[in-house]
């Protein structure tokens, strides 16, 4: 099995007790976070799994299993509220007054 239809195989056993559906292209977006998990974990070890079949249940498919246990709204995070999400292109400098 690759680890594309393990990934298929159990979202779809998990979507029933999603509290809501997975956004559109999602199972393509967590599939490209996957492969640069393995792609760095190579050279910073930053997981012993090193399987991308296993990955895909012990990382992909536990972090999801955890929804429906989470208060509604829970995942509603602004993008304004994520220092990363800002525009690279300002200075420090310009932000400040």
């Amino acid at each position: 099995m690759t680890p594309e239809a393990a990934l298929s195989r159990g979202l779809a056993e998990l979507a029933p007790r999603l509290p809501a559906p997975l956004p559109e292209g999602a199972p393509a977006k967590l599939m490209a976070y996957l492969d640069l998990l393995m792609k760095w974990n190579r050279t910073h070890n930053l997981t012993a799994v090193r399987d991308p079949l296993r990955s895909v249940s012990h990382h992909l498919l536990d972090s999801l299993a955890v929804l429906p246990e989470l208060p509604p709204g829970a995942l509603a995070v602004r993008a304004a509220a994520c220092p990363a999400s800002r525009s690279r292109s300002r200075s420090p400098r310009a932000a400040s007054p």
